[in-house]
């Protein structure tokens, strides 16, 4: 733990406004072998989210993301697994912090609508209010929707448009934790209109990540990753407008 402790207090020591979200990136899977079903049980999930809550109970700046891209698995085990997650993090203290719930199918907003009412269910441990539950949604413009292409070919305007209908009738808020492009022409056009249709729903978009920086390699396709003379890639520049707006 001590190196997510140093990355932590890194980012508070440059930011102290920050929020910093822990996420287990795990695409609800161990070695291959799907949470609750051949893989870690259930119990062991929570019992990873206890241990972790009790380190950062005391630490209002930081999100639990409890389960990265989940997919391809029971969509009721699914939520019982987020929701034996919730109520252990609470149990340990952590009362005061969002968690972040995915609905399956990658956590893609183009898949949000199939598992919402199960996803809606999930309670928040010794609270009457579900609102530090919050929804966790990725969006990748190509083809597919997963990122892997350098050619955008939608903004996902209709997908975002739909999940904020959603989630306006149901009370609650969402978190677009990842967002992206290639610096292509297509995707800098797209990235533009997806961002604009994200900030046109406020009350339930509480913000969005751009992905992705750090130690990646400027020739990954979604690369925010400076080029070697210091410059933005252009869709480094696409977030800087639209989180300047």
């Amino acid at each position: 733990m001590s190196t997510l402790n140093d990355a932590i207090n890194n980012v508070f020591a440059a930011n102290g406004g920050a929020k910093v979200i822990i996420d287990l990136h795990c695409y609800g899977r161990r070695d291959g072998a799907v949470i609750g079903a051949g893989g870690p049980t259930i119990a062991q999930f929570a019992d990873f989210w206890a241990r972790v809550a009790a380190l950062y109970k005391g630490n209002g700046n930081i999100i639990f993301g409890l389960i990265n891209e989940p997919h391809d698995q029971d969509a009721a085990t699914l939520f019982q697994i987020q929701q034996a997650a919730v109520k252990a993090i609470r149990n340990a203290g952590a009362t005061s912090q969002p968690i972040l719930l995915s609905a399956g199918e990658w956590s893609h907003v183009s898949g949000m609508q199939s598992n919402a009412a199960g996803l809606f269910d999930i309670s928040d441990t010794g609270r009457s209010s579900k609102s530090l539950l919050w929804i966790d949604l990725h969006a990748y413009l190509d083809s597919d929707g997963s990122g892997t292409s350098r050619t955008c070919t939608t903004d996902q305007a209709t997908s975002f448009a739909s999940a904020a209908s959603l989630l306006s009738s149901n009370g609650r808020q969402a978190l677009v934790t990842e967002i992206g492009g290639s610096s292509e022409a297509s995707c800098v056009k797209f990235l533009a209109q997806a961002l604009d249709a994200i900030g046109s729903s406020p009350a339930q978009y509480l913000g969005w990540a751009g992905w992705s920086a750090g130690a990646f390699s400027t020739s990954y396709e979604l690369s925010m990753v400076p080029n070697g003379d210091g410059s933005d890639q252009e869709i480094t520049k696409v977030f800087a407008r639209a989180g300047s707006a």
